[in-house]
């Protein structure tokens, strides 16, 4: 087996590979977190606190500096050519089974703890305003729970930590809530960016439906009534890629602006030997 007569910094080598590992090691976690299993959810917090930033510090490195960078036009050619490309091209490849997995309309049979990311503002769209104007369907699931959980959800729109019981208490109140066929009318969720076949759903109505089929239909109904920002982009599957392409760009453009910064300030505190192994690559 031959090996590459390019000299490599091994701490350097090590860091990227543990950086890898956590990558995997994360998104690994997060599954195991989505079974309810809170010692897998202090693991991701922690992963999360600082992998990413660990390949933006590597990267600064390894930035060439100034003097010795090609001309604005040809790098941005050859990024777009190893980065953007490869993003392009794969997005495309997997975008008839983006679609044949995302046609059938799969929800989840119910809500859990661990889908709710941000507590206090689920309390905030959901309790009452100080004006009193609510949409409809906000204030007819809000209408529809204990008043324990009512008080719980406006303790937490105010800044109040909601405990682990206390957030078992609201996920148990709103899928009680979402298994009834009766929860929302058609009228209740007009101005409500539904998909066709959901509109059609709703006009017919859920009579007849059983509590884990309504509550799998209102699952969905849920996250459009509470978060209708989030749908806004979806009609056109040209302007969801579009808006998705547009926020990986930008994210390459901040990664590529840190690891700079970082390399300013770190790289001329390399020994001479690296400085040496940097400049050959």
């Amino acid at each position: 087996m031959e090996h590459s007569s390019r000299p490599r910094i091994e701490w350097l080598d090590t860091a990227k590979a543990c950086g890898m590992f956590l990558v995997f090691y994360g998104h690994f976690v997060e599954r195991v977190y989505d079974q309810g299993n809170q010692t897998a959810l202090a693991q991701q917090k922690l992963i999360y606190a600082f992998h990413m930033p660990l390949f933006v510090v590597l990267a600064g490195f390894l930035a060439r500096s100034a003097s010795d960078l090609p001309p604005l036009g040809a790098f941005l050619k050859r990024q777009a050519a190893s980065r953007l490309l490869p993003v392009v091209f794969f997005s495309v490849l997997l975008m008839p089974l983006f679609s044949l997995f995302n046609s059938g309309g799969w929800e989840p049979e119910r809500l859990k703890a661990q889908y709710i990311e941000d507590w206090p503002e689920l309390g905030r769209r959901l309790s009452p305003p100080a004006d009193g104007e609510q949409p409809v369907s906000r204030r007819r699931l809000w209408e529809g729970l204990p008043l324990p959980v009512q008080q719980a959800l406006a303790k937490t729109a105010g800044g109040d930590t909601l405990d682990e019981s206390g957030r078992n208490a609201v996920i148990d109140a709103l899928n009680n809530e979402l298994g009834r066929p009766d929860l929302f009318a058609a009228a209740d969720l007009a101005g409500i960016k539904l998909p066709a076949k959901d509109q059609e759903r709703v006009a017919a109505g859920l009579a007849g439906s059983t509590p884990d089929e309504a509550r799998r239909f209102h699952f969905g109904l849920l996250f459009r009534v509470l978060y209708p920002e989030y749908f806004q982009d979806e009609d056109s599957p040209l302007g969801d890629w579009g808006r998705k392409a547009l926020m990986t760009l930008r994210a390459f453009v901040k990664c590529c602006g840190c690891g700079v910064s970082v390399s300013c300030m770190i790289k001329p505190r390399f020994s001479v030997r690296h400085q040496r192994i940097l400049h050959r690559r």
